[in-house]
């Protein structure tokens, strides 16, 4: 099937300035590019320069969503914190803090640098504020079935730098080599717990996924 090979979203567009799409027949990467949010932010997330990323239609590398609203603030800040997407962390430190369950004490504001299309490959090239003085900077190169994550953090001193990657539960994930993972679709889909016909008051169901994580630090 074929679809758009590349599609991005500029500032022009109201609802989805922040997202940069590039599509490969049933392949879809999204990247996170824009500014924290629409006016207050109250459902934006820390998710700056995140990427999401389906195969052959069978979401990979996923965003968890919100996990609820109002009803446990511990769970709605987790959702929504930096750990939570397939971005980066510096020194523990979230990119956003949070202040309530709609508001923010501190935002990222993400940019999109560089955006082209091929038709055999798409670039990208992007950075956020929320680390500052340092800037996390990442680049992202697609290719028909092969994608590259590059990641750089820029400034001055010694930090620790993690990686988050959030896999679907669909993709059993196992250490191929000493630096290298593997990934690959179970062949029989997960079984879900039947649902109680009622729900008693306050309960809560939510599903987190076990993400994969990369560490360095240096200067």
């Amino acid at each position: 099937m074929d679809v758009l090979s590349a599609l991005y979203f500029g500032e022009t567009s109201d609802l989805y300035k922040k997202l940069v799409v590039a599509e490969q027949k049933v392949d879809q990467l999204i990247v996170d590019a824009g500014q924290h949010g629409f006016l207050n932010g109250g459902h934006a997330h820390a998710d700056a320069l995140a990427i999401t990323l389906s195969v052959r239609s069978h979401p990979l590398l996923i965003d968890p969503g919100t996990g609820c609203y109002t009803i446990d603030p511990a769970v709605r800040d987790r959702f929504r914190s930096t750990v939570m997407h397939n971005t980066m962390t510096v020194d523990g430190r979230p990119q956003s803090t949070p202040d309530g369950p709609f508001h923010w004490r501190t935002e990222a504001h993400g940019r999109a640098h560089e955006w082209r299309a091929g038709d055999d490959c798409d670039f990208f090239e992007g950075s956020h504020d929320g680390y500052a003085p340092l800037v996390h900077h990442r680049a992202v190169l697609s290719r028909p079935g092969c994608w590259f994550v590059i990641d750089r953090l820029l400034g001055e001193g010694t930090h620790r730098a993690e990686l988050h990657w959030h896999f679907a539960p669909e993709w059993r994930v196992t250490r191929a080599g000493p630096s290298v993972l593997r990934a690959a679709r179970r062949r029989r889909p997960l079984r879900r717990r039947r649902r109680p016909r009622r729900l008693p008051p306050r309960h809560l169901l939510r599903i987190e996924p076990r993400p994969i994580r990369a560490s360095t630090a240096g200067s």
